[in-house]
């Protein structure tokens, strides 16, 4: 069943080691939504404190569609590989995630600045010369 999705159908799909057949078996009968791999598309997000799987589950969990790609099970969602899962919800809801991500990624680089005085004072000359 996976190598036929994959191949012959070209459905874009976890890998092999932690899809499960009832998954599969909802792809091939319609039940889920089929992500072709030729239209998905790639996000690099970061390994920080807030943009774990679980996290980034609970922001997919308010769009429907993208709900209906992953597997209907919660504790299948959760053994799905991060990068399957970021690509998944890219793909179906590119703006919102992207959004998503960077206001994550501003409020702790702002945090990180702060809490770790890492902010830097130039002399004007040096600073033009950077």
């Amino acid at each position: 069943m996976y190598r036929f999705l994959a191949t012959e159908a070209g459905v874009y799909l976890p890998h092999y080691d932690v899809v499960t057949i009832w998954h599969l078996k909802e792809l091939a009968a319609g039940k889920r939504r089929i992500i072709l791999a030729k239209n998905i598309k790639h996000l690099f997000v970061p390994q920080f404190e807030h943009l774990t799987v679980e996290k980034m589950l609970i922001f997919a969990s308010g769009f429907p569609d993208v709900m209906s790609a992953l597997p209907a099970v919660e504790h299948e969602r959760l053994k799905l590989h991060r990068q399957y899962i970021i690509n998944v919800i890219y793909t179906l809801v590119p703006e919102p995630f992207h959004s998503w991500v960077d206001q994550i990624m501003d409020t702790r680089t702002s945090e990180i600045k702060q809490d770790k005085d890492m902010l830097i004072e130039m002399d004007p000359a040096v600073l033009e010369a950077f």
